[in-house]
Parts: C-alpha cells; structure tokens; sequence
C-alpha cells in the first residue's frame, strides 16, 4: 500500500484509517519507527506498561509470583 501524506505545520502527518487498520492500530497504540535509507518503517509497538501488568496480575497474585513467571517466561531460574 502507498499513499502520499502531506506533512502539516507541525511537521506532523496522519495515517490513512486504512493504514491504521492493516496495522491493527487504535488510539493510544505504541509504534516504532524505523528510517531505512529514505524510508520509514512503522510497526506495532509493544503494549503499555498498564496492560502488561494486568496480563501478568491475571498469572499471579503476588509480586513474588510475577517475578517467579516473568522468569519462567524468560527461561531463567
């Protein structure tokens, strides 16, 4: 998908409603941008802080137990 955007007064630009969905992209989405030679790659970011730490509160009860899971996760011990 191409598109030409303009750049406003703020040097800002706003993403096609098409673009965002492909994306899967909503208010508030973190994304990473990438230049590679005259491009810029945009990807889906990682997830907020807040809503990791509620998938993880859903995992364990405790701080303890997060840690213990996070490592689990990881691979560590």
């Amino acid at each position: 998908m191409e598109k030409v955007l303009k750049l406003t007064r703020k040097r800002q630009i706003t993403l096609p409603k098409r673009m965002l969905e492909r994306l899967s992209l909503d208010s508030g989405d973190t994304v990473i941008l990438r230049l590679e030679g005259s491009r810029i790659i945009i990807e889906k970011g990682p997830k907020p802080l807040e809503e990791v730490w509620g998938l993880l509160k859903d995992k364990a009860q405790e701080v303890e137990d997060i840690d213990a899971y996070v490592r689990a996760m990881r691979g560590e011990r």
